[in-house]
């Protein structure tokens, strides 16, 4: 079948999946033009050249098959027909892409023969027709304060199409939202919406001139497990990252050990918002420079990007606990553990030693679209499959219609989501949002986020169906 090395191979593969995606936007927008057996024959064409791994076995991960090069030649000889049925200008041509869909179909046929030949003592037939027909689907959620909620229409959205993540990444608000949609395979809103309705900022964010241990001194503290604490239950126990239905991966920033500020230097974050003498209105816009200029600082700090929940350290953190370091803003947001509880205590201390950092704070420092870790939890095996589909939500990139005050931080943030859109294959940046500052939105708020985020979303349905699968038979496989 020809072999190629890692590089060559690696990007023959990427741009066969970037014609795939351009393939089914296609059909999604208009697919008469093609009969559906046709449509079904190149969409497995495709979906055959993606395919780098194979669980056979969801229960014995040592018996999954790892595919190599040998899929190298039928992708080179794929794009070359793909590419012949491009326009002058480097676009995929309806006719000319119908006159090579019966040369595609039978590349597709015999590439299938060929495999199952050279993997005929572990692959059965099912396992290879299986990773064809679907593939996993990580959904990574950004975050971004009250603009987050938008999600939630996404997340409803999904049910009604039948879209179950195979795992959820997130960083600050997109990971406690993230957990709120991991807890069960379905998904309601209801839950959230009682939620919300007994939920205020006086009771999820008190003010606090505490001890500090493992987070950045702030103004108010984060309040979780009195509040939010019973949804994150299951028989009188926090659930744990390993508990939820769904797979999650919580981004934290870490301050780096080697060039740390001192502890009595951290304090200076602690009354960052204490109230002043002046004006309301003076007071406020001292208090708003205050915060932008902690950002800053602290974007300068040595900080390094920890993911937890895919480790055997890690996966065992409460949940609430990795949400909450995963939303402390520094000297807006304290998160700690200050209870009695040796082992989340010996878990976090645990950590910090491992990675070298000395205090935790939000993701969104680091990482605020952590989607790339959402595909290395599939190549660790979290899911049926491998090569997933990536999907990224960001209710945080700068717009007109935003909060004026959070547009450094927007900017800011937009650094730290770059990567997470580079590795998506759909990216989908919402426009009708609330302002961050609407942590705690009342129910009027909330169904405004979730109605737009609805509509936003759901024009993306029937491209992400496609994509997940599971695609059509051609007839060529039946036969």
């Amino acid at each position: 079948m020809g072999n190629l090395n890692e590089g060559a191979s690696n990007q023959l593969r990427a741009s066969v999946q970037e014609l795939e995606l351009e393939v089914v936007r296609m059909l999604s927008e208009d697919g008469s033009f093609m009969s559906p057996d046709d449509a079904a024959s190149l969409r497995w064409a495709l979906s055959l050249a993606r395919i780098s791994k194979i669980r056979v076995d969801k229960d014995r991960p040592n018996r999954d098959v790892t595919i190599g090069h040998a899929s190298d030649r039928y992708r080179a000889e794929l794009f070359g027909l793909l590419t012949s049925a491009q326009n002058p200008f480097g676009l995929l041509d309806k006719e000319k892409l119908k006159s090579v869909v019966n040369s595609i179909g039978l590349l597709a046929k015999h590439e299938r023969g060929e495999l199952l030949s050279l993997f005929s003592q572990t692959l059965p037939k099912s396992a290879l027709d299986e990773a064809t027909r679907r593939r996993p689907l990580v959904l990574t959620l950004s975050g971004g304060g009250g603009t987050s909620y938008v999600f939630v229409g996404a997340f409803q959205a999904m049910e009604e199409s039948g879209l179950v993540p195979s795992v959820i990444t997130g960083s600050s608000m997109g990971a406690i939202l993230g957990a709120y949609r991991a807890r069960t395979k379905n998904f309601s809103f209801e839950g959230l919406d009682a939620l919300v309705e007994k939920t205020s900022w006086g009771k999820i964010a008190q003010p606090y001139n505490g001890p500090s241990r493992f987070g950045i001194p702030a103004t108010f503290r984060l309040y979780l497990r009195d509040i939010v604490g019973h949804e994150f239950e299951k028989d009188g126990e926090f659930l744990r990252l390993d508990d939820l239905a769904i797979p999650l991966r919580v981004c934290v920033a870490g301050l780096s050990s080697t060039s740390a500020p001192r502890a009595e230097e951290l304090e200076k974050y602690a009354h960052l918002l204490d109230p002043g003498k002046s004006s309301e209105q003076k007071n406020q816009e001292k208090k708003n420079k205050s915060i932008i200029s902690a950002i800053i600082e602290f974007a300068q700090k040595p900080l390094k990007a920890v993911y937890l929940g895919g480790d055997e350290l890690t996966k065992d953190f409460d949940v609430l606990d990795a949400i909450g370091f995963s939303a402390a803003i520094p000297g807006v947001f304290h998160y700690d553990i200050l209870r009695n509880d040796p082992r989340m205590v010996s878990l976090v201390t645990h950590l910090l030693e491992r990675e070298g950092i000395v205090r935790i704070i939000d993701g969104g420092f680091v990482d605020n679209l952590p989607a790339r870790e959402g595909i290395r939890a599939i190549k660790d095996g979290c899911a049926d499959g491998y090569d997933p589909f990536v999907m990224s939500l960001d209710g945080f990139a700068p717009g007109l219609n935003r909060h004026i005050f959070f547009y450094p931080l927007m900017r800011f943030a937009v650094e730290n989501s770059r990567d997470g859109h580079n590795v998506s294959h759909l990216s989908i940046i919402f426009k009708n949002v609330l302002s961050p500052i609407h942590l705690v939105p009342n129910r009027e708020t909330l169904h405004y986020a979730i109605k737009h985020g609805y509509s936003e979303f759901a024009p993306h349905l029937p491209f992400i169906r496609k994509m997940v699968g599971p695609i059509p038979e051609p007839s060529w496989l039946k036969n």
